[in-house]
C-alpha cells in the first residue's frame, strides 16, 4: 500500500457510529480470532498429510480452495466447512516440504457453540456508508476466542475495485477489512525511454530544483535520466501492444485514457505525455516477472495483472485489488507509475495473494505485508542503482507531497506496539530484509523471502515471519545463511539472542500464547500451552524491571494480571529443559 494517510482500517471503524440500526444501539466492532496452531513432522511419509490434517478439525469438511508449488515444495490451503456453513475468517494449510518436512496449519477450533442471533444491523446503510453499491450477505460461522460463533459472512463492493470483507451476528460487527492491497498474439522487441528506477536514484539528488514534479512537465535534467530499454511486446493485426501473458496495461478507471500502442517498434514518450506511465509500468513489472520466473516461482501470482497507471481520478495513493487482479495506480502528487518502487510494491502484493493463505490480516501482519512489498521495491532498484538505498518511493515520496518511508531501522520490536496506522513499523522489517540481502544476494534473498510467504498467516507476527525465513534457508539451502538471517533479526529484537537453530522450526510450537487481545483490553486471562511441561514466568517492563514471576506446572496454563497498569511488557515463558520464549504484551 501506498497511502499519504493512515490506514483505511481505521475510517471504516470510526465510521460506524452513524450506521443506522434496527432498533438496536450501535454496533460493536471488531472480535479476536481464535489461535491458529502449527504441527510440524520430519521426514513425513506415514500417510496422506490430508488425512492428518483432517485429525486436527474432526466434523469439518476440507474443501481445496488453491494448490500452489514453490522451490521449496508443494502447499495447499483450505476451507473448512460444517453443515453447509464455511469458517468465515480461518482456513488450513498443508505445506509438504522437498526435504521431507511437513507443516500443517490450523485453526483452533472453539468447541464452545455460541447460539446464533438475529441480524439487526442495518445491512443497507452498512453498505451506503461504507461507500459500496453491492453487497453479498451469506450465513456462515466465526472462530473467536469467546466461542464459534453463527453469523453472516459479508462482501461488500464499491467502484474503483472497492472490496470490503466483514462478519456480522446480531447487533455486532465482528470485523471489516479493505481487501485491496495499496501501495495504496506474437511476441515482438519494442524499445522505449523509461526512469530507470527513479530518476533521483540514477542521478543522486534529492527532490528539489530541476528534479520536481511541476505537474508532469518536462525539462531537459528528468528526460536526461530517462534509459532506453528493449522489451517484448505484443503484436496484433499491425498493432504493438503492451500486454502479455501476465501483465497487461488497462483502462479501467477514471479519467479514461487508453493505453498507449504503437505501429511500429519504438514507444518514444516523454514524462509529460500519458504513454510515459505506461511504458514505464510495463517494462518494470514484466522485467521484475521475468526475474521471478527465474527464481523458480513461475506460479505466481497465478494470473494475468491488468494495470490502470491513470486510475483514481488523480488521486495520490495506489492499490492492488485482489477480487479484480488489478493495479490502480493514481497520478496526484508525482504520478505513480513513475516510480519503480510504487509499481513493484504493488505488484507484490499480487504474489503475497497468490502464495499465501487469503484471509483477513490483523494490524502487525498487514504491515508485514506492507514491509515485505517495500524490501522487494528496494532490492529491485538496488539491481539497477546502488544510490539511496535506505529509501523508499525515492521519486514518489520524500518530497512536499508524501514523506515516502524507510528501509533502514534500528528500532526494538519488543517496544513496539502495532495500531491502526499498519505503516508505522514497516522499516523495521524491511531493514532485516535488506540486511540479509547485503550479506548475501539478491537472488538468495529474495528467493527466501519468496518461499517464506507461503506459510504467512492473517494472523502471524514478525517473529513468526523470520522464522519462516529460517525454515525458507533450510529447505533450500541447507541452513547455509543461518547466522545472517538470524543476526539480522535478533539485532533488531524480533528474535531472542538464544534463539538455535534447533528452535527454528519449533519456534512458533513450542510455546504458544492465546487471548492476548482480550487481555489488552479487558485484562482477560493468558492462555499458554506447550509441548513440553511449564517451568517458570517472568513479566518484565520495557525497563527491565520485574512486574510479576512465579511457578507454573503443566501443558496448559492460566495467567492473570488484573490489576496490570496501560503499557508494553515482555512475558517469559520457561519450560522444564529451562528452553525460554518471550511474547509482547500490550495493556490498553
Amino acid at each position: 500500500m501506498k497511502l499519504p494517510f493512515p490506514s483505511l482500517l481505521l475510517g471504516l471503524v470510526l465510521s460506524l457510529p452513524s450506521i443506522a440500526q434496527k432498533g438496536t444501539s450501535t454496533p460493536e466492532v471488531f472480535t479476536a480470532s481464535a489461535p491458529t496452531l502449527e504441527w510440524r513432522a520430519e521426514n513425513w511419509n506415514i500417510e496422506n498429510p490430508l488425512v492428518k490434517a483432517q485429525s486436527f478439525v474432526p466434523g469439518w469438511e476440507l474443501i481445496l480452495e488453491k494448490e500452489v508449488n514453490s522451490l521449496g515444495g508443494k502447499h495447499w490451503f483450505y476451507i473448512l466447512k460444517k453443515w453447509d456453513l464455511i469458517l468465515d475468517n480461518q482456513k488450513l494449510a498443508v505445506h509438504e516440504y522437498k526435504n521431507g518436512d511437513l507443516l500443517i496449519q490450523y485453526p483452533a477450533l472453539n468447541q464452545t457453540q455460541i447460539e446464533a442471533q438475529a441480524l439487526t444491523i442495518d445491512t443497507i446503510a452498512l453498505k451506503q456508508e461504507l461507500n459500496c453499491y453491492r453487497s453479498d450477505i451469506v450465513p456462515a460461522y466465526f472462530n473467536s476466542t469467546e466461542g464459534l460463533l453463527s453469523g453472516f459472512s459479508a462482501n461488500f463492493y464499491g467502484n474503483e475495485g472497492l472490496h470490503i470483507k466483514g462478519f456480522l451476528s446480531g447487533s455486532k460487527v465482528h470485523y471489516l477489512e479493505d481487501q485491496r492491497r495499496h501501495f495504496s498474439g506474437s511476441d515482438s522487441t519494442c524499445y522505449t525511454f523509461i526512469f530507470l528506477p527513479d530518476p533521483l536514484s540514477t542521478a543522486n539528488v534529492n527532490y528539489g530544483g530541476s528534479f520536481v514534479d511541476n505537474n508532469d512537465g518536462d525539462n531537459s535534467s528528468l528526460n536526461g535520466e530517462r534509459k532506453l530499454v528493449s522489451f517484448t511486446a505484443t503484436y496484433d493485426s499491425g498493432t504493438f501492444k503492451l500486454e502479455n501473458a501476465d501483465i497487461k496495461i488497462d483502462d479501467f478507471s477514471a479519467p479514461n485514457i487508453a493505453p498507449a500502442t504503437s505501429n511500429n517498434t519504438t514507444f518514444n514518450y516523454t514524462r509529460s505525455m500519458d504513454g510515459f506511465e505506461d511504458v514505464n509500468a510495463f517494462y518494470h513489472l514484466s522485467t521484475f516477472k521475468k526475474y521471478i520466473d527465474s527464481l523458480g516461482y513461475s506460479n505466481l501470482p497465478g494470473n494475468l495483472i491488468s494495470v490502470d497507471v491513470h486510475a483514481l481520478s488523480n488521486a495520490d495513493q495506489s492499490y492492488y485489488s485482489p477480487s479484480e487482479l488489478k493495479i490502480y495506480m493514481g497520478e496526484g502528487g508525482v504520478d505513480d507509475a513513475e516510480d519503480a518502487d510504487v509499481i513493484i510494491h504493488e505488484y507484490v502484493h499480487s504474489l503475497v495473494y497468490g502464495a499465501s493463505a487469503n484471509s483477513g490480516r490483523i494490524s502487525e501482519r498487514a504491515g508485514m505485508e506492507e514491509a515485505i512489498c517495500d524490501y522487494f521495491a528496494v532490492s529491485y532498484s538496488l539491481a539497477h542503482s546502488p544510490n539511496q538505498r535506505d529509501r523508499v518511493f525515492n521519486w514518489d515520496g520524500h518530497n512536499s507531497f508524501w514523506p515516502g518511508r524507510m528501509a533502514s531501522s534500528n528500532k526494538d520490536y519488543q517496544s513496539l506496539s502495532f495500531t491502526n496506522n499498519i505503516y508505522q513499523h514497516t522499516d523495521l522489517m524491511a531493514s532485516c530484509l535488506v540486511e540479509i540481502h547485503d550479506n548475501t544476494d539478491r537472488a538468495t534473498a529474495d528467493a527466501l523471502v519468496l518461499e517464506a510467504l507461503f506459510p504467512l498467516l492473517n494472523n502471524s507476527t514478525y517473529p513468526d515471519f523470520a522464522s519462516m525465513v529460517i525454515q525458507a534457508d533450510q529447505v533450500l539451502n541447507g541452513g547455509q545463511n543461518y547466522q545472517i538471517i538470524k543476526d539480522a533479526f535478533v539485532r533488531r529484537n524480533v528474535l531472542p539472542a538464544d534463539f538455535s537453530l534447533n528452535e527454528a522450526s519449533a519456534y512458533s510450537t513450542q510455546i504458544k500464547l492465546y487471548n492476548t487481545m482480550a487481555f489488552a483490553r479487558k485484562r482477560a486471562p493468558l492462555f499458554i500451552e506447550s509441548e513440553r511441561n511449564l517451568s517458570q514466568y517472568e513479566l518484565l517492563d520495557l525497563n527491565g524491571r520485574s512486574v510479576a514471576k512465579g511457578n507454573i506446572n503443566g501443558l496448559k496454563v492460566e495467567l492473570s494480571f488484573p490489576e496490570l497498569k496501560a503499557g508494553i511488557y515482555i512475558l517469559k515463558i520457561a519450560d522444564e529443559n529451562q528452553a525460554s520464549k518471550s511474547f509482547k504484551l500490550q495493556a490498553l
